[in-house]
C-alpha cells in the first residue's frame, strides 16, 4: 500500500525528462505530471523549468500544477517567476497559485499588487485577498477605486469585496 502512494523512480525520472525536453508538448505534459506529485514535494523537480520563464505554455500548466500541488515553501519561486516574466498570461496564473498556497511571503507580495499588478493580475489578487488574511473593511478606499474600473472582472471582484462591507440595506 505504501508503494501506491509514491511515483516509482521510473515515473519522476519521466517526468523530469519530459520538463527538460526540447519537445514543448512533452514539456507541457510533464508539467501536467507535477500535479500528480502533491503528496510529495514537487518544487525540487520543477525548479529547472520555473527558471526559464519564456516558456510560455509549459510554465502556464507548471504554475497551475504546482499552486494545487505544492505548499507554500513554493511561493518564492513563483514571486521570481512573476518578476521575471513579461507573459500577462504567466504572471496571472504565478499569482493565482501564490493566492492559492498562502504562506508569509504571499499576503504582502499579492497586496503589493493592488498597486502595481495589471488589471487582470488585481482580479486575481482581490479573489483571494481574504484568503490571505486581509479584510475587505481593511481595504475600503482601494475597493471603491478598483470597483469603478473599467476592467469587468476586477470592478466586480472589487464590488463583491465591498458587498461584505457594506451590505446592501434592506426595505
Amino acid at each position: 500500500r505504501l508503494l501506491d502512494r509514491f511515483p516509482s523512480i521510473e515515473a519522476l525520472r519521466e517526468i523530469r525528462n519530459a520538463l527538460k525536453s526540447e519537445d514543448e508538448d512533452l514539456r507541457i505534459s510533464g508539467s501536467i505530471a507535477v500535479e500528480g506529485l502533491a503528496e510529495q514535494d514537487p518544487l525540487p523537480l520543477a525548479r529547472p523549468l520555473l527558471e526559464s520563464w519564456e516558456d510560455r505554455w509549459p510554465l502556464v500548466q507548471l504554475v497551475d500544477s504546482l499552486g494545487r500541488a505544492a505548499g507554500p515553501e513554493a511561493v518564492p519561486d513563483l514571486i521570481r517567476l512573476y518578476e521575471r516574466s513579461q507573459d500577462m498570461l504567466v504572471r496571472v496564473a504565478a499569482v493565482r497559485s501564490i493566492v492559492n498556497l498562502g504562506g508569509a511571503e504571499a499576503g504582502p507580495f499579492c497586496y503589493s499588487l493592488l498597486d502595481s499588478g495589471s488589471h487582470p493580475v488585481k482580479a486575481i489578487v482581490l479573489g483571494g485577498l481574504a484568503r490571505l488574511g486581509y479584510k475587505p473593511e481593511d481595504l475600503r478606499a482601494q475597493l471603491l477605486t478598483l470597483s469603478e474600473s473599467m476592467h469587468s472582472r476586477l470592478a466586480l471582484n472589487a464590488a463583491i469585496a465591498l458587498a461584505s462591507v457594506e451590505p446592501a440595506e434592506s426595505t
